[in-house]
């Protein structure tokens, strides 16, 4: 749940019928690029990863999630994030 919280895919997932066990299709071609990307995100978390390479971390999604995400992986994340953005909100947060 904590990565749910974290990639803000915790309402997407009460939504699914199946839950938590949704079939995404094949490269997730039954779900919206932006849960596709945080789909992907939250499978690295998953794996407590000490080093996360991200591109293009907030692409595909819409600025509430953006900020959402950005506040939760910056506060729980304990690693290494190498990531290309636009976001201004992320470049604001981050050490360069």
């Amino acid at each position: 749940m904590r990565v749910l919280e974290q990639t803000d895919l915790a309402k997407d997932v009460e939504s699914f019928t199946e839950g938590i066990l949704k079939n995404v299709g094949k490269k997730g071609s039954l779900v919206s690029g932006g849960q596709r990307k945080r789909i992907a995100i939250a499978r690295a978390l998953y794996t407590d990863a000490e080093i996360l390479f991200i591109d293009g971390i907030t692409d595909q999604v819409d600025r509430e999630t953006e900020v959402h995400m950005i506040s939760q992986m910056m506060s729980e994340f304990e690693g290494i994030l190498f990531t290309t953005t636009n976001s201004r909100q992320l470049a604001q947060q981050v050490e360069i």
